[in-house]
């Protein structure tokens, strides 16, 4: 084996590692927050908005920002462009609507 290739090999163990390490905090300060009634589970938030999604769903995060909790949904609308909804993670109450 090329030592680019053995090189590469190790970053990429090395990125997955750190992104699994984060992600592995991330699911359980979700699961913190769901058990405590601070935040709707995702497939509640998905039933109360999904009729206000018109497009396909890409992808959904939790984050928290200025003290608090949203979900992050990013779609493909139906005219092709991506967009992002914010949506309150404890109401579902939708924040924002951006073009990506």
């Amino acid at each position: 084996m090329q030592w680019k290739t053995v090189l590469s090999m190790i970053i990429a163990l090395a990125i997955s590692s750190i992104s699994n390490t984060a992600w592995a905090k991330d699911s359980e300060r979700a699961r913190e927050l769901l058990s405590n009634g601070e935040i709707l589970s995702l497939s509640e938030i998905l039933a109360r908005v999904s009729n206000q999604v018109p497009g396909k769903i890409l992808e959904i995060k939790l984050e928290e920002e200025k003290g608090e909790v949203v979900y992050e949904i990013e779609f493909l609308g139906e005219d092709g462009v991506v967009m992002e909804m914010y949506l309150d993670a404890k109401t579902a109450k939708i924040l924002s609507v951006e073009v990506e």
